[in-house]
């Protein structure tokens, strides 16, 4: 996602072919699971990055609900990083928002 977003790389068919894999589940590898909180990290760090790619190609429904859906869920986390990014972006994209988006963002905010 990282170099999809920096280089504006198309990755749209790559995304449809692995579109069941973006839902979160723990993370194992051979010598054990892998620690929760750097699964929540990786997790926060793929809707964040999957909602700017949408955003940037103008695929503007998803790219919110992506983002927005990050936003929830790295407040929850406690990732102050990923929060702060979700709200780079937001407002970057706000433009773009619906109002519906834009009431969702602002209820979330208030949280922080």
């Amino acid at each position: 996602m990282n170099a999809a977003n920096r280089f504006d790389i198309n990755i749209d068919s790559v995304l449809e072919a692995y579109d069941s894999y973006f839902i979160y589940q723990e993370q194992s590898s051979r010598i054990g699971k892998i620690s929760e909180q750097y699964t929540n990290d990786q997790y926060g760090t793929l809707l964040v990055g999957l909602g700017t790619y949408y955003l940037k190609h103008q695929d503007y429904n998803r790219g919110f609900e992506l983002i927005l859906n990050g936003l929830d869920f790295v407040i929850k986390i406690k990732n102050k990083d990923s929060v702060l990014e979700c709200i780079k972006i937001f407002e970057e994209f706000r433009c773009f928002a619906v109002e519906e988006a834009k009431l969702r963002y602002k209820k979330m905010i208030r949280e922080v």
